[in-house]
């Protein structure tokens, strides 16, 4: 006696469990298809890595037959969260049952045979229909065909196929794609505009970069008057980055004369001159308060 129509059902990974009851009857193992649903909703039919105990009316996975135990590290992963393992019944469509040519057993044998060949027909139909996955929960959608509309396409709404105008259906979609189409031409745009500069900019930094390499090798070399001709050539060539820099820089410079001048100060020490104990020890710390002046105050 069969008093219920379920022949499937589904269990959520959790990371440990690997025993997942067969809760509908079945007459073989042999019928039970087992399927493994990823998180996107993929579904892959299983040929091996489990086991079925017809005892117990158990499926293992990862399982296998007592003494055929691959080791540990052949195994594929334990269900996961958000996975789901699919157990559903799927019986081939035969009838195997001989009765003999004696009535009334012949005449009952050919009722079960054409119920057989109903059931094939159906099937083969029922194949070529479209269908949601035997992953989906049947009753939570709704797959009639909504009645014709011209012009209309079906799409889902709410668990359920429905009418709707093309232009509304799809309008959504057209507006959003020349959205990201403008989007994308703007990016192009402003990426190319910052190519651009970029390369303005460098080309900038290298021209500098090469005077100033310039004005270090001769000012290696030069005299006094080179290096306030260099100062103001490099101080017009920055002219365009700001006054700053300007005034950064006459700055510098000041501190360099002042620095020359505490230098001379502070080497004013005569060694040939006689010096009581007290003016040697006041020439060095005037000679070290002038040193700490300049240092606080140069670059």
């Amino acid at each position: 006696m069969i008093n219920t129509s379920v022949n499937r059902v589904l269990y959520k990974g959790d990371g440990t469990n690997t025993a997942f009851p067969i809760s509908f009857p079945f007459l073989d193992k042999k019928d039970i298809t087992v399927a493994r649903v990823s998180k996107d909703n993929e579904t892959t039919e299983l040929k091996g890595d489990y086991f079925i105990d017809d005892t117990s009316r158990t499926v293992h996975f990862p399982g296998y037959p007592p003494g055929e135990e691959k080791p540990e590290e052949e195994r594929p992963q334990i269900l996961q969260n958000g996975e789901r393992l699919l157990i559903y019944r799927s019986i081939k469509i035969n009838q195997e049952s001989s009765l003999g040519n004696v009535w009334p057993f012949d005449v009952i044998e050919d009722a079960l045979d054409k119920i057989t060949m109903i059931i094939q027909d159906l099937n083969e139909k029922q194949k070529r229909s479209i269908q949601i996955p035997e992953s989906a929960d049947p009753d939570a959608y709704r797959t009639n065909f909504p009645y014709p509309k011209e012009g209309n396409v079906i799409v889902w709404r709410g668990g359920k196929l429905v009418n709707e105008d093309y232009q509304n259906a799809i309008g959504q979609y057209i507006d959003q794609a020349k959205k990201s189409a403008n989007a994308a031409a703007q990016s192009a745009d402003r990426a190319e505009a910052s190519e651009i500069n970029a390369k303005e900019t460098l080309k900038i930094f290298e021209v500098k970069k090469k005077e100033l390499q310039d004005f270090v090798m001769e000012l290696e070399d030069g005299s006094e008057t080179d290096l306030k001709d260099y100062t103001r050539k490099l101080l017009e060539s920055l002219d365009t980055y700001g006054t700053n820099i300007k005034e950064e820089l006459l700055t510098l410079v000041e501190s360099a004369k002042h620095y020359s001048e505490i230098a001379k100060e502070a080497a004013g020490f005569d060694p040939e001159r006689y010096y009581t104990k007290d003016e040697t020890s006041q020439k060095i710390q005037d000679a070290i308060s002038m040193i700490l002046e300049f240092d606080d105050k140069s670059f």
